[in-house]
């Protein structure tokens, strides 16, 4: 922090990714300015909001389950995070608060256990809204991209077909903690232009638990279902989960 209204953040992390070791990159680095009150300007690399918790996703003792639920979080294609600006204003209403929040960079896709193991993806732009109340938090968001395919891809598909498209990404989610229950829920939907019978997509979860002291025990089912036309290369998938969390001292659990 170099002041009351700049600020600079570094973040790394080291995991298992898509390949069978552990690979570090550099998760989050930017420059934020705050000029006035609620006003947020950044410019670097930083995760793109695209779930109800994108920036806490891999920090484990910030949620309640152990992890994400895979068949909604390992739906987003771009998983290279955002390199680019953001912009976000927090409106105080009452009691409660409206967080706006506009993107735009340019993003990656990478997994090299498939035939195109990185994909550049160009123009991402973005909007979040987050409605934040004393017991709960309500998110809406909405991300496209231009992806950059490579010119030999154009040998599986039929002749003449074009390469452009437009992948876009919607997402609906809502989280509350109120006299001891706790509820989170999220649902998106991924869609493809040109090449949706390859890429589209419904998913959703559902969690709910109960606190009692220092254990939360939890249950979550979710499940992803591909659309009519991506039947046969999107596969349906869904997960039953039963956990606890027990925070045994202040900052570990």
């Amino acid at each position: 922090k170099a002041n009351d209204w700049l600020s600079g953040t570094v973040q790394t992390l080291t995991a298992q990714r898509t390949e069978d070791r552990l690979s570090t990159r550099v998760e989050w680095a930017f420059v934020k300015v705050a000029p006035v009150e609620g006003l947020a300007l950044r410019a670097g690399r930083f995760s793109l909001p695209t779930f109800l918790i994108s920036d806490s996703r891999r920090v484990g003792y910030a949620n309640t389950t152990l992890r994400p639920a895979d068949d909604v979080y390992g739906l987003d294609l771009l998983n290279g995070g955002l390199k680019g600006v953001d912009a976000s204003y927090r409106l105080p209403i009452g009691g409660n608060s409206l967080t706006v929040t506009g993107s735009f960079g340019k993003s990656s896709y990478t997994n090299p256990r498939e035939s195109f193991a990185f994909l550049k993806m160009n123009k991402v732009s973005g909007l979040n809204m987050v409605w934040d109340g004393d017991w709960y938090t309500l998110r809406l968001g909405y991300v496209e991209a231009e992806p950059e395919f490579p010119a030999e891809f154009a040998a599986f598909l039929p002749p003449g077909t074009s390469l452009s498209d437009k992948y876009t990404f919607t997402g609906i989610g809502l989280s509350v903690d109120k006299n001891n229950v706790v509820l989170q829920g999220e649902y998106v939907q991924r869609r493809s232009k040109n090449f949706n019978q390859g890429v589209g997509a419904d998913a959703w979860y559902m969690m709910g638990g109960y606190r009692m002291g220092p254990v939360l025990p939890y249950v979550q089912f979710s499940k992803r279902t591909p659309t009519s036309d991506a039947m046969d290369s999107v596969f349906p998938q869904t997960t039953k989960v039963v956990g606890l969390r027990w925070d045994a001292f202040a900052s570990a659990a």
